[in-house]
C-alpha cells in the first residue's frame, strides 16, 4: 500500500497535487485525505492504488493549522486572495484578542465562506460566487481542540493592496 506525505506549496490546489502524483506514478488511482486550500501550505497525504480505500479513515482525523489573520481589512473572498475592499482601524489589544479565543472552543457548527471549494449540486461555491450567483451554504460541523495566540504583530500593506508580515521567515500569506 502506498501513502505519500507531500509538502504542498503555496498556490497549488490539492487536486493539482493529485494530478502531479498521477503523472509521476503513472496511474489514475490517486487521491488525497483532506483538501488544503491553495493558500495553505503543509502536509497533504496522498494515497494510490489499493491505498485509496484508506481515505475515509484518514480524512476524518484531527488536523493542526497555524493561521495568519489580518485585522482591519476585509476582502469579498474573506481570504488573502481577494482585493482589499474595506479597511478600518483596529480597536482592540492583545488582552481583548486572548479573551475572545476560548469562544472558538465552543463552536459546534460554522457556515463556510461563499468562496470555498464546497460543492453544491456539482458546482463549487467559489465558482458560483465569482459568477455573481452565490450558493446557499448551510452550517457544517466544526471542532476546535485548542486555540492559541502565537504572535500579534502588525501586517504592513504593500503595493497593490497586498499585505506582508514583517520579519516572518518561511512561507507567508500572499496579498
Amino acid at each position: 500500500m502506498a501513502l505519500y506525505a507531500v509538502d504542498k506549496p503555496l498556490h497549488l490546489t490539492s487536486h493539482g497535487a493529485v494530478e502531479e502524483a498521477r503523472k509521476r506514478l503513472g496511474t489514475r488511482r490517486v487521491g488525497h485525505t483532506g483538501t488544503l486550500d491553495p493558500l495553505a501550505t503543509g502536509l497533504l497525504l496522498l494515497v494510490s492504488e489499493e491505498s485509496t480505500k484508506l481515505v475515509p479513515f484518514l480524512s476524518g482525523e484531527d488536523k493542526e493549522y497555524i493561521a495568519w489573520v489580518s485585522f482591519g481589512a476585509t476582502t469579498p473572498t474573506l481570504d488573502a486572495e481577494g482585493p482589499v475592499s474595506e479597511e478600518a482601524p483596529v480597536r482592540f489589544d492583545r488582552k481583548d484578542l486572548e479573551a475572545a479565543l476560548p469562544g472558538f472552543l465552543e463552536v459546534k457548527e460554522q457556515i463556510p465562506p461563499l468562496y470555498s471549494a464546497i460543492k453544491v449540486k456539482g458546482k463549487r461555491a467559489y465558482e458560483a460566487a465569482r459568477e455573481g450567483k452565490p450558493l446557499e451554504l448551510g452550517p457544517r460541523p466544526a471542532r476546535y481542540l485548542e486555540v492559541e495566540l502565537l504572535a500579534l504583530d502588525a501586517w504592513r500593506k504593500r503595493g497593490g493592496g497586498r499585505w506582508r508580515f514583517p520579519g516572518l521567515s518561511g512561507p507567508t500569506p500572499p496579498r
